[in-house]
């Protein structure tokens, strides 16, 4: 209530000041607050999606190593896709979830002391964090699959193209880890350069809102000190606004009141 006492007793252009400056901040920081996390959050999708074709096609070659369970296949693949940006980490399990092979890109972190995925059979993702890797990330996983054809004795020694069932079976799965770092990084120099942008349009705005209130303000200002020099006796005075708004119609009351207070003295 003091708060509001006090704000009642300011001016009228302190108060048109204040509210619209209010106004402007707030919508200002509720809107770059939205359209930042929208963007934060859209470069993670985007990131998960690299991830996701990245690890897709390692899970395919992986089948014939993850079938014989050969660590020097699996390596050479693993290399292939190390090379690709934000990866820190691969690694290919068995269904018992034992690591096959695996490759970390970040000092003391190991794939191997990492908690176990879930083998399923479609793409998954969590997000996680550990020592040695800034901030969170991500780790994806796929299914390594395989198919096999099952003869029966109906289809034994038949020709053509349909000689038995072909069965698809899970034998084991990639994990990826994706660091989100650069992206935020990146997301974070987008940001400065908004916030600054939208602080020199709040700036420019304010100047504009001074210059719009002095001109609204001035000439109440004006009829206000004419008044109290009419409480006063002095009939001289004019206000002469030549304006057709609100105001301009409020001065030229003002005046043919002056100039009926004249005749009646008169």
């Amino acid at each position: 209530m003091r708060l509001l006492r006090r704000f009642n007793d300011l001016s009228l252009r302190v108060k048109f000041v204040t509210i619209i400056s209010l106004l402007i901040v707030g919508s200002s920081v509720l809107v770059s607050s939205y359209l930042i996390s929208k963007h934060i959050e859209a470069a993670e999708r985007g990131l998960i999606r690299k991830g996701s074709a990245l690890i897709k096609v390692l899970a395919t070659n992986c089948e014939y190593g993850v079938a014989i369970e050969n660590e020097a296949v699996l390596d050479e693949l693993i290399d292939a896709t190390a090379q690709a940006d934000d990866i820190i980490y691969i690694a290919v399990q068995n269904l018992d979830g034992d690591i096959l092979a695996s490759e970390s890109m970040r000092e003391g972190l190991d794939p191997k002391a990492l908690p176990a995925a879930d083998i399923g059979e479609t793409l998954k993702f969590r997000r996680m964090s550990q020592a040695g890797v800034d901030g969170y990330f991500y780790e994806l996983s796929y299914p390594v699959v395989t198919s096999r054809g099952i003869v029966s004795r109906e289809t034994l020694g038949t020709v053509g193209k349909s000689r038995g069932k072909v069965v698809t079976e899970v034998i084991g799965s990639v994990r990826l880890g994706i660091s989100v770092s650069a992206t935020i990084a990146e997301a974070a120099q987008s940001i400065r350069a908004a916030v600054i942008i939208v602080l020199l349009v709040m700036g420019v705005t304010i100047l504009l809102m001074f210059s719009f209130v002095r001109i609204v303000v001035k000439p109440l200002e004006r009829l206000a000190g004419a008044t109290e020099k009419i409480a006063a006796g002095d009939l001289s005075l004019e206000i002469g606004l030549d304006q057709q708004d609100e105001i301009g119609q409020l001065a030229a009351a003002f005046d043919s009141m002056v100039e009926s207070l004249k005749d009646s003295r008169k």
